[in-house]
């Protein structure tokens, strides 16, 4: 088995005593990970001192605490929280308050969210929420909405708060339903399933096509496509048909269906396939843009905004005149010439910047170029959205809801365990208490958690984390009880040996448990022992939770036993991996997987990708050349 060494935290700042509680939880994951916290309490204590460093020492030698109680890590480390959160800096807490500012990107929550952060050590004391409320008024970014604040002579903090809310509120719903830009429209996308349509370019007039000549064939003098000469030619330049090599544009692929002259470019409207538009990350002088791919566009644009990043910009004037759907002209800033990177691939483009565009946009030629799209693509877009609808109409149970798999697991706990119990909450933000409150009685309605009405040894705080799309999702500290947890020290695969048995496989799909851990029962004995508090009342798990540091041996070793026996299927924690060398291979073995997962009680999320020839999969992109990482900048 594969084994590796765990590096210790690095020393730990003693100028800096604000950074203890972070560094401090650091030191813990590394005693678990390394297998410390197993060892003697003496060895516990005397690698986190020379860790921390030689001031360490000192501190140390200071304590007020019995010998047998210098050898026990947690009274030890109760000492060091003591002597450094004691310490905090008051004028240093309240001086980065009053300079807090709302971002120009920042949302209001997350603004008053940091606000109560601050404030946790400043000792306002009674005069907490009369500070936040200042602070609202002089840092949001809003100057119009502070003004109206501040001639209101009986603002209080929640009105403050609603009325940030409510302002940036109506601002998102008017730049939905007053788009006034007309470079807004550019990007436009309509999506039908399975059909692919693209926009027509508008013709230019008769007289302009005369005076420019032909394009193809390069004539000075025009004459119809059905009579050019180069009707049907190859161009050994480029090796598309419709034009003569002495028409073909450096730096472009021109094609029958390109545009008719250097000076009018069109960015059009495409209908893709699936749910959402198709786009791509690209690198531009070692800057990452995600573009969108319009292969109704002659040209490939950026907004003037994108440029920030870019080195070594020499924008020259630009040679067409662009147009978006209804023939809207578009503010050109210029062009300039450079690299459009892929992974594996380059060309050299024409890039257009457009002021205000909504999403760069990338365009036909640069497309072909690079490769992005072919044929290939677009029946694998079609047959893994019809593999997913295919699948889940299959499998209906598969995909709804929680699961409840017939697995229990059982907390061991030592025959020396103290138990730990907490009797007030952590602090809850007031942005996000109703939040907090919502999804645990979601946690309660779904039977993950139970309320606690009995007196229990072990109580546990309760860690508010918010996600990015707003929500939050609720932790539990589970350090106390860890320090006393027997683990099954059940081996994780290797991920080089899973990724070795990829060779040959060309199709693939990635299965992801829905909310994992939450789908194995707890043991009634077990359940006290996770009880945890809350600004509200005080509950217990029924399922499995995140936290508990043998949960995650314990639902890898299930995982391995239900996909144990099935040929092209690799399990990893809540992750199946499921590959075929064929498509009927890979759809005989997803069968039966399946099937297996099914009657072990599983569910499945959204997040299943069904059918596809290239996935992510334990932070490799894996295809039918093999594994990579994900490109990232030099």
């Amino acid at each position: 088995m594969a084994t590796f060494q765990v590096a210790a935290p690095e020393k730990f700042d003693f100028c800096k005593p604000e950074t203890w509680t972070k560094w401090i939880q650091r030191f813990d994951r590394f005693r678990s990970a390394s297998g410390l916290e197993e060892k003697a309490g003496a060895t516990q204590v005397n690698s986190l001192i020379y860790t921390m460093g030689p001031e360490a020492d000192d501190i140390f030698a200071s304590f007020d605490i019995s010998e047998e109680n210098k050898k026990k890590y947690a009274k030890v480390k109760e000492q060091f929280d003591k002597y450094f959160i004691v310490r905090r800096n008051v004028i240093f807490e309240r001086a980065k308050f009053n300079k807090r500012k709302q971002d120009d990107d920042e949302g209001v929550e997350s603004f008053v969210t940091s606000l109560y952060t601050l404030t946790e050590h400043c000792g306002y004391n009674d005069l907490r929420q009369e500070m936040i409320r200042d602070r609202i008024v002089v840092g949001i970014k809003d100057s119009n909405l502070s003004l109206k604040m501040q001639l209101d002579p009986e603002l209080t903090l929640k009105k403050a708060t609603d009325m940030a809310r409510q302002s940036e509120s109506v601002k998102k719903q008017q730049a939905i339903t007053r788009c006034d830009n007309p470079n807004s429209n550019v990007d436009a996308v309509k999506s039908k399933f399975n059909k692919t349509k693209f926009v027509k370019k508008q013709k230019q007039p008769f007289h302009s096509q005369q005076k420019a000549g032909c394009q193809r064939c390069g004539n000075r003098q025009y004459h119809p496509r059905e009579k050019c000469p180069a009707k049907g030619a190859k161009c050994y330049k480029c090796s598309n048909i419709g034009h003569f090599a002495k028409s073909f544009k450096t730096g472009k692929t021109v094609e029958s269906v390109s545009v008719n002259s250097d000076s009018e470019g069109f960015l059009g409207t495409i209908n893709t396939v699936g749910d959402r538009p198709w786009t791509t990350k690209l690198f531009i002088r070692k800057k990452e843009i995600d573009f969108k791919i319009d292969t109704g566009a002659d040209v490939t644009v950026i907004s003037d905004s994108d440029l920030n990043g870019i080195n070594n910009v020499e924008l020259m004037k630009a040679n067409k005149r662009l147009s978006g759907p209804g023939n809207t002209n578009l503010n050109v800033v210029g062009k300039f010439q450079c690299i459009l990177e892929t992974k594996d691939k380059f060309s050299v483009q024409d890039i257009y910047v457009v002021k205000g565009l909504s999403k760069p946009l990338l365009g036909r030629p640069a497309i072909q170029a690079l490769g992005i799209i072919d044929k290939v693509n677009v029946s694998s877009v079609n047959a893994s959205s019809e593999a997913n609808n295919y699948y889940r109409g299959k499998y209906p149970k598969i995909f709804n809801g929680l699961g409840k798999t017939k697995w229990t697991y059982s907390i061991a706990v030592g025959p020396n365990a103290k138990p730990f119990a907490l009797s007030t909450p952590r602090r809850v933000p007031l942005p996000l208490m109703d939040k907090v409150k919502a999804e645990l009685t979601r946690m309660e309605n779904l039977g993950v958690i139970s309320n606690v009405d009995e007196p229990t040894e072990w109580c546990a705080g309760m860690v508010v984390v918010p996600k990015s799309n707003g929500d939050v999702r609720i932790c539990i500290d589970f350090t106390k009880l860890n320090e006393s947890v027997k683990r099954e020290n059940y081996p994780f695969p290797a991920v080089e040996e899973s990724l070795a048995k990829l060779a040959n496989a060309r199709m693939f799909t990635k299965l992801d448990a829905n909310s994992s851990f939450w789908q194995t029962n707890l043991a009634e004995e077990s359940r006290p022992l996770t009880t945890f508090i809350t600004p509200f009342v005080r509950y217990c798990c029924n399922r499995l939770p995140f936290g508990i540091n043998s949960a995650s041996e314990f639902f890898q070793k299930r995982m391995s036993e239900t996909v144990e026996g099935y040929q092209g299927v690799l399990g990893h924690m809540d992750d199946v991996l499921v590959f075929g060398s064929s498509q009927e291979e890979h759809d005989e073995r997803l069968e039966k997987i399946l099937e297996a997962i099914g009657k072990a009680g599983l569910t499945l999320n959204e997040k299943c990708e069904f059918s596809k020839p290239s996935v992510k999969f334990l932070g490799q992109i894996v295809d039918a050349s093999g594994c990579r990482g994900r490109p990232r900048q030099s």
